[in-house]
């Protein structure tokens, strides 16, 4: 009987007790604590100094401190966006240059001018005279208006259609009709306009030189304002 109560009493949870079995691991001494701790310390000292190591061979080889490579790369980055933007600035500015190029007189092809350019004030409609013409490098005619308007009421000037010759021979250099927007000329008043004939309305070659004396005939549409 003192036997079984000896082996129900070595049962832990219905579980019988093995005498070989330590519940709570190995009972160490203070010199083994103290040991394993020093092993502890020596290894993460170790690997703290490989990490160290690993580090300074890193920078020798980029020629670059690990701390202000992120920086340095940053950096690069907004300075190579802001030369991408220059370039872009400069690629626009360079088109929009060449673009008013085609635009300039062709000196070589001549350059008609008249200073003394004043129409008529006439009370039957706005008139208007040639101040100035030129051939441009793209093969257009550009034609500078004086407009002036004679009569008692503002005029809103709709379209004008021109024609121009050669003063001496006759010949028909150039003609079109030009639609107007937003132009209204005063009473008594004067208004400057330019317009270009396009290259398939010019009736004379590409070398062609425009001649120093020029006639025109000029026709105005236009409708008087009303004002509320």
């Amino acid at each position: 009987m003192k036997e079984n109560k000896k082996m129900q009493e070595l049962k832990l949870n219905g579980v019988a007790f093995d005498e070989g079995m330590d519940i709570f691991g190995e009972h160490k001494t203070k010199e083994q604590v103290r040991a394993e701790e020093k092993e502890r310390r020596i290894a993460e000292r170790k690997a703290l100094q490989e990490e160290m190591a690993r580090r300074r061979k890193e920078a020798k080889e980029s020629g670059v401190a690990p701390a202000k490579r992120k920086d340095i790369i940053v950096v690069s980055g907004v300075l190579v966006g802001i030369v991408l933007l220059c370039l872009l600035a400069l690629g626009n500015s360079f088109r929009k240059a060449k673009e008013k190029q085609k635009w300039m007189p062709n000196e070589a092809r001549g350059h008609y001018t008249n200073s003394a350019a004043s129409p008529d004030m006439s009370g039957d409609g706005p008139k208007a005279d040639v101040s100035e013409a030129y051939f441009t490098q793209n093969n257009h005619l550009c034609v500078k208006l004086v407009i002036n308007n004679g009569t008692d009421r503002m005029q809103d000037i709709q379209a004008i259609d021109v024609a121009i010759y050669d003063y001496d021979t006759d010949e028909l250099i150039a003609g079109g009709k030009a639609a107007i927007e937003d132009l209204v000329v005063e009473v008594a008043g004067t208004e400057a306009y330019t317009f270009y004939i396009a290259p398939e309305h010019i009736r004379v070659d590409e070398t062609t030189v425009l001649p120093d004396i020029l006639s025109f005939e000029i026709a105005i549409d236009h409708i008087p304002v009303e004002i509320e």
